[in-house]
């Protein structure tokens, strides 16, 4: 649990250049990602652990 933490207050803190490849290896292996305007929700909770 500490370390999906961790996980999600370094991908809140990514440059927003390397946005576009994170995005790119996420949808890769889901393709469910809601998203609003500019902003896509990923829920690190939802993601299996090979993901991550």
């Amino acid at each position: 649990m500490e370390e999906k933490q961790k996980l999600g207050l370094g991908l809140q803190s990514m440059p927003p250049e390397k946005m576009p490849q994170l995005l790119q290896i996420v949808r890769m292996r889901n393709d469910y990602l809601a998203q609003e305007g500019d902003e896509i929700e990923l829920d690190v909770e939802a993601l299996e652990t090979e993901m991550l």
